[in-house]
């Protein structure tokens, strides 16, 4: 009977600390972002580089994902967030984002306050956005 006891104590001990992994990545993930630098498909004489307040704004809050531009809304998604490590353009993602409407996935990393959403690989006409926290 102790042992039982003791494999179920350890069996919710490894479910409560891998729910509160996920917590923590999706509370790192939470809030505003302003888009700062697109790299992949430049036009000619346009600075890859955006200024603060340009209004390019992704919200993340609780599965649900709005997304900004010039300040007002484009679209709102809802998603859940994946862990999975994946190299692209030589940065590794250490999320994805999965869309519940169907929309293809995003891989994203998250480092130092900024985010990185990466829309293909540049080699293959793709896009990284890097985006700073508000």
């Amino acid at each position: 009977m102790k042992r039982n006891i003791k494999l179920v104590l350890i069996i919710l001990s490894i479910g409560i600390f891998s729910s509160c992994k996920n917590g923590s990545s999706e509370a790192k993930l939470d809030g505003a972002w302003e888009l700062r630098h697109v790299k992949g498909i430049q036009v000619a004489n346009a600075d890859p580089n955006f200024p603060k307040g340009n209004g390019n704004i992704l919200k993340f809050n609780a599965g649900k994902l709005e997304h900004y531009a010039e300040g007002k809304l484009l679209t709102t998604e809802e998603y859940t967030l994946k862990e999975e490590k994946k190299k692209i353009n030589d940065t590794e993602a250490q999320y994805t984002l999965v869309f519940k409407n169907n929309n293809p996935e995003k891989h994203i990393a998250l480092t130092d306050g900024k985010l990185i959403l990466f829309d293909g690989e540049i080699a293959a006409d793709g896009t990284e956005s890097t985006y700073e926290k508000l």
